[in-house]
């Protein structure tokens, strides 16, 4: 049922980017050695739905953020929601101030990790300096 509505939105083929909400939950039961963030893109249609998320893993005594299960929904791909997950992800490493993001990469995500300036450090691993 939520699946059709969203084909028969106005923005299930365009994003109306500015529709666009990023939300950030901190998990405190990670402890004071790690800190973990998940960041959901979300649109309103009447009803909240989530266009995609990103965990980001934060160790502060190593001076490294580490991002992992990062998604894009299926329907949602090729609209620039992963540029726009990616970049609040780059930021919130940077206030917690990171000097490393660390991530696994599958060959395919290889070039939006590229155009942030990731490098490959081997497969499937990539990093990027801050």
């Amino acid at each position: 049922m939520l699946l059709e509505k969203l084909k028969r939105a106005s923005f299930y083929k365009t994003i109306d980017k500015s529709k666009i909400v990023i939300e950030s939950v901190y998990d405190e039961a990670q402890g004071e050695y790690r800190a973990q963030y998940e960041i959901k893109a979300v649109i309103n249609i009447g009803r909240t739905v989530e266009l995609g998320s990103i965990v980001v893993v934060c160790h502060p005594d190593e001076s490294r953020c580490h991002l992992t299960e990062f998604e894009i929904y299926p329907e949602f791909r090729n609209q620039g929601i992963g540029s726009i997950i990616l970049a609040y992800a780059i930021e919130l490493c940077r206030k917690m101030k990171a000097k490393r993001i660390t991530l696994s990469a599958t060959r395919k995500a290889v070039p939006l990790y590229k155009r942030f300036g990731f490098f490959e450090t081997g497969c499937p691993g990539m990093e990027l300096r801050l």
